[in-house]
């Protein structure tokens, strides 16, 4: 494992509600067995101490589990339509649950180079796509801006995450059809003007990659760095693969990484074609680093 330690300017951890929140399950499962064993302890049969470990172990699970019971019934009411305005509650929700997610996966994250970015700008997010959890993490850490992610359709018809997504204003990119992406792409330029200042993500590898090795780039997405236009920031996540065979029983330690700012000025002059091989160049090649 390797070692996570705090560094001004360079480590952010957004898991102190998670965490606060399991605190809280935790004083109220006590709570709730001590009620239960006191105002019941005549009824109790067999041994006392087993009974007490399993009132224990089911308010615990049930009180973590509340936060997505609460969004999975709150995705059923949400609109099968992309809405005309964001709502700040629902991107802020989503993201604790998503917090609350890593945290029983035992996710941690450690973020690099987070002094690149300015407070209060825009950009056009460039990652690598290792795992599921790539757009999740960056919803998390990179909150501040407020990134909608281009993705493929099929994520919009998850369930509970799918209608999520959507209320987002993530825009699902048909890369069968080429007049259909470049609606999207324009449509996300759009919302690069509107007043929620939000910025856009994109994994041009367009899938994630099963050895960890770059994919093929799609030149076509970085259209909205030259028409918005917007500083491309190049990220790269590392650690993620296996997440799923690790968790809850081991941690995993994943890095995000901003390598470098493309300033939106430079993309303007550029062909995507070019933006797309300057990006290639400075990501890096494997999940190794």
């Amino acid at each position: 494992m390797s070692s996570f330690k705090p560094v001004k300017g360079q480590n952010r951890f957004r898991l102190r509600v998670p965490q606060l929140f399991v605190w809280c399950a935790c004083v109220l499962s006590l709570t709730g067995t001590f009620l239960v064993w006191f105002f019941g302890r005549e009824s109790f049969g067999g041994p006392k101490a087993l009974w007490l470990v399993l009132i224990v172990l089911g308010f615990f699970i049930a009180a973590c589990a509340l936060p997505f019971i609460f969004a999975f019934v709150v995705s059923l009411m949400l609109p099968g339509t992309e809405p005309k305005k964001e709502h700040r509650l629902a991107r802020a929700f989503a993201v604790r649950v998503i917090e609350m997610a890593m945290l029983f996966c035992r996710i941690r994250v450690r973020f690099e180079g987070l002094e690149k970015l300015g407070k209060g700008k825009q950009y056009l997010f460039v990652s690598n796509h290792l795992s599921m959890f790539d757009p999740m993490m960056c919803m998390v850490y990179l909150y501040a801006f407020r990134p909608i992610f281009v993705t493929k359709p099929e994520n919009l018809k998850i369930p509970m995450g799918g209608p999520f997504i959507r209320f987002l204003r993530f825009q699902s990119i048909d890369r069968e059809n080429p007049r259909s992406s470049l609606k999207t792409l324009l449509h996300c330029v759009e919302l690069c003007h509107e007043k929620e200042k939000y910025s856009i993500g994109i994994y041009p590898e367009g899938t994630r990659s099963k050895t960890g090795k770059l994919l093929p780039f799609h030149d076509g997405v970085f259209l909205v760095a030259k028409r918005a236009p917007l500083p491309v920031a190049v990220l790269s996540v590392s650690g993620i693969r296996g997440v799923g065979r690790r968790m809850p029983f081991k941690r995993t330690d994943v890095t995000m990484k901003v390598h470098c700012i493309v300033p939106a000025e430079e993309a303007a002059t550029m062909h995507p074609s070019e933006i797309c091989e300057k990006v290639r160049a400075i990501m890096p090649e494997s999940d190794t680093i």
